[in-house]
């Protein structure tokens, strides 16, 4: 169930939201570009991580209306549009989270009739900060699978998080080297160096209740985006590696007997 400003959209304006849209409500921010020096002569970069900025999240939400012929739909989207255009912020709630989102309204950027009965609206909105309350430390409730990965030195089980593919090859492969360093005149390969490389990783959150999966939610966001260089450590790899947290490229929600969310996060290893 999906509500804004404390309006239930489904007994108002006989609309849902797709599946795809309530994960992108709860997608994490991505991460402001990082300055970082890079040195032929050296291995990694040296990037500036004293400062964590995240990047306003413009949102594309898709609704489905229901309606019993056209005047129906003039009445009701009418109605949905004079809430969410009026001057200030919505405040979206989403059932499987106990966490209000803070948007306001951008654009719509489609409006089709599918039938006599039913519609697609799909509307942009823009949120200015990120709302989610920075949360220091998990909530464990016994639904982990540890030993996978670790960040800082806290296994992210902790958090109810573990890996979709425990074996992932892109975390684990060989790291690339760099172009050999050369004065102008010579190319020297004797002393080949690492390079950075951005890796991104799928995983699952889950807990037995949406009061702990909103806690973890949040604690998780605060590990990862914290100032400094993470310690990004994955069983398979069998090493720890300086990294720091880039973006999150998708989130879905999977409804079922306790709340559940798949999601991908990018990582810039610094240096391996």
């Amino acid at each position: 169930m999906i509500t804004i400003d404390g309006i239930n959209i489904l007994e108002r304006w006989g609309m849902r939201m797709d599946k795809t849209s309530a994960g992108a409500l709860f997608q994490y921010p991505s991460r402001r570009e990082v300055r970082y020096t890079n040195y032929a002569e050296v291995d990694g970069i040296h990037p500036d991580l004293r400062k964590f900025e995240a990047i306003p999240r413009n949102i594309a939400l898709l609704f489905l209306m229901k309606h019993n012929g056209l005047s129906d739909l003039r009445v009701k989207y009418d109605d949905f549009m004079s809430v969410i255009t009026s001057a200030g912020i919505r405040i979206f709630k989403y059932d499987l989270l106990e966490l209000p989102i803070k948007l306001r309204y951008f654009s719509t950027t489609n409006m089709s009739i599918v039938s006599a009965k039913g519609s697609m609206i799909k509307i942009n909105f823009m949120e200015d900060n990120f709302t989610v309350k920075n949360v220091s430390s998990p909530q464990p409730d016994g639904w982990q699978i540890s030993g996978q990965c670790r960040i800082n030195g806290v296994d992210v089980s902790q958090y109810g998080v573990f890996l979709e593919n425990p074996i992932d090859g892109v975390a684990v492969s060989a790291h690339p080297l760099k172009p050999c360093f050369t004065d102008g005149r010579d190319v020297f390969t004797d002393d080949p160096r690492k390079a950075h490389r951005e890796i991104a990783v799928n995983f699952l959150m889950a807990s037995k209740n949406k009061t702990s999966f909103t806690h973890n939610y949040r604690a998780f966001f605060h590990l990862i985006s914290r100032e400094n260089a993470m310690k990004l450590y994955f069983k398979e790899k069998g090493i720890e590696m300086d990294a720091y947290y880039k973006s999150c490229g998708s989130f879905e929600f999977e409804r079922g007997v306790r709340p559940f969310a798949k999601f991908r996060l990018s990582f810039v290893l610094i240096n391996e």
